[in-house]
């Protein structure tokens, strides 16, 4: 009456069911566990926040000798304890600094560019406490210039579950600054 070609569907497919059932549940109680902590709601201190900007006549950054290109490197404080989006479904988290800014050739058309990362792989490490620390990504824009106008710094996070999908968000503490212009000698300066 059965096959052996039946009984084998038939187990496969119970087997299958409940590994669904089971992957359904892992990424259920992660999420409630990731909303009982308060993981979307965590608190950074991005301070003093200092830049170098440097005129760059070099083709990688988008200048050249007649129309150099304003580069800057970012120096900050970052405080923040990542350790509410560590449970049992996270295999890592991915934290980074952007630095949002509006665009002057397109109104409403924002930027957002990384400038530090780091990839956090257990809950010991969780806790990050930076002092002084340059950014790993120097900062410039296609129109040439990123002085004169505002800012946004974010320290944002990206779970990576062992089960389900990427889980995207940022830290409540946000700084804005204006850069400032070069000074005029680092003008005569090779890049």
């Amino acid at each position: 009456m059965f096959s052996l070609t039946q009984r084998f569907q038939h187990v496969s497919s119970l087997a299958l069911t409940c590994s669904f059932a089971i992957i359904a549940f892992i990424i259920a109680t992660s999420w409630v566990q990731l909303l009982k902590e308060n993981a979307f709601e965590l608190d950074s201190k991005l301070s003093n926040i200092r830049s170098a900007v440097r005129l760059a006549k070099q083709k990688r950054y988008g200048g050249t000798a007649l129309n150099p290109t304003e580069v800057a490197k970012i120096r900050f404080n970052a405080d923040v304890d990542f350790s509410p989006l560590f449970n049992w479904n996270t295999k890592q988290v991915f934290a980074y600094v952007t630095a949002e800014y509006e665009s002057d050739d397109k109104p409403n058309s924002w930027s957002e560019v990384t400038i530090w990362d780091k990839i956090i792989t257990s809950q010991d490490d969780a806790i990050v406490s930076l002092s002084n620390v340059d950014a790993k990504y120097q900062l410039w824009d296609l129109e040439s210039k990123i002085t004169e106008r505002p800012l946004t710094f974010k320290l944002k996070w990206n779970i990576q579950p062992w089960f389900g999908i990427l889980i995207n968000g940022e830290t409540t503490g946000s700084r804005t600054i204006e850069l400032k212009k070069p000074a005029a000698k680092n003008s005569s300066k090779k890049a």
